[in-house]
């Protein structure tokens, strides 16, 4: 009975594994971006005898649009978990869909995304942990995550977590 119980709890544990705090400027304060899991669809593929052929998986986060809108170029505050880098931490910008906005890839450094390094952001360090983040260009408009690349997966179907932002 107490393994199903420690079971049960096992996902809320993960989801604090990754406790590091993103925030987006918004006027002259930081808000902090919240954190929200993906998750995964599998649509089951062929079926030949007992061989199961060509699964196929979507990651999506519910709802049309992100909480938090953000300008053409948003100022990030990122400070990365221990152990983290901040070159682990990327942009990845999402296909949204009517009801939802999908990952366009299941596995997520497949997807296309821009790293959080000097060669695309402005990056200054504030304090001891924390880092100012801001995109050199402008992003374009539509839905995105900042992830942690090197994050593990959550739950069996490999979960990720993932802070949106939306620009109009």
């Amino acid at each position: 009975m107490m393994r199903r119980k420690l079971f049960f709890l096992l996902p809320f544990f993960s989801l604090s594994a990754v406790a590091q705090s993103v925030s987006l400027l918004v006027g002259d304060n930081y808000v902090a971006l919240p954190a929200q899991q993906t998750q995964s669809e599998v649509r089951p593929g062929w079926r030949i005898v007992d061989i199961q052929l060509k699964n196929k998986v979507t990651r999506y986060l519910a709802g049309a649009k992100a909480l938090q809108l953000a300008d053409a170029r948003p100022t990030f505050r990122i400070e990365p978990a221990e152990g983290q880098t901040l070159v682990d931490y990327a942009v990845m910008r999402l296909a949204a869909k009517r009801q939802y906005r999908k990952l366009r890839s299941p596995l997520l450094i497949a997807n296309a995304y821009t790293r959080i390094e000097p060669a695309a952001f402005r990056i200054t360090p504030q304090g001891d942990k924390y880092f100012i983040c801001q995109p050199i260009q402008a992003l374009d408009s539509g839905q995105y995550v900042i992830v942690h690349l090197a994050q593990t997966p959550i739950q069996p179907l490999g979960d990720y977590v993932v802070y949106p932002f939306w620009i109009p």
